[in-house]
């Protein structure tokens, strides 16, 4: 998942100061990883899932996570990057059997 930079200006406002800011804007993408990082949820951990404190885009069954605990943790990362910064993330998966 990455989100396109179409407002540069925006984007600038919303991050200033960030590190590798520049390097993002040059390639005009955000990784959803950064994203979900800077909004504070490597550790996050809802039922047996986790997200990552090494790296924001792995969700980690910490022991009797639930498929269902997996969706409810990506709606919740969703909502929490959507809410802070504005940018709706994309799924980059398939649900089988749901």
């Amino acid at each position: 998942m990455n989100v396109s930079i179409t407002d540069e200006v925006d984007v600038r406002k919303k991050f200033a100061g960030e590190e590798k800011l520049d390097e993002f804007i040059k390639r005009g993408q955000l990784p959803s990883s950064w994203l979900i990082d800077k909004a504070g949820l490597k550790g996050k951990t809802i039922g047996g899932i986790q997200v990552s404190e090494d790296h924001a885009n792995y969700l980690i069954n910490i022991g009797g996570g639930t498929a269902e605990q997996v969706v409810q943790m990506i709606s919740y990362i969703k909502q929490q990057v959507r809410d802070k910064f504005g940018f709706q993330l994309q799924e980059e998966v398939r649900y089988l059997g749901f």
